[in-house]
């Protein structure tokens, strides 16, 4: 998609990073890695538990839910991912 001439320059991150910790909602402990990504690929999620499953754009088309649990949970086929709100503004306030 291209950029609008209002939107912040495209940038990804330096090197790979890692978390392990409890997941906010069910308490099972959980990983995730950040890559860096190629220009005009948006942020994508992909269930590294689940094989062969697409990646999941964090796109307004791929929300699936904002319930009363105060969670963001975005989709692709059978593949979700939830709580992504909080990375997502934590990478927009890094810039």
């Amino acid at each position: 998609m291209p950029r609008s001439e209002s939107s912040r320059p495209q940038q990804t991150i330096g090197q790979p990073v890692g978390v392990v910790g409890k997941s906010l909602h069910t308490g099972e402990v959980t990983s995730l890695r950040l890559l860096s990504a190629k220009e005009d690929s948006g942020i994508r999620f992909r269930r590294s538990d689940l094989p062969g499953t697409a990646d999941i754009p964090a796109t307004l088309d791929h929300i699936v839910t904002t319930d009363a649990l105060r969670r963001t949970a975005l989709a692709c086929g059978d593949a979700d991912i939830h709580t992504v709100e909080h990375l997502l503004a934590s990478a927009y306030a890094c810039g």
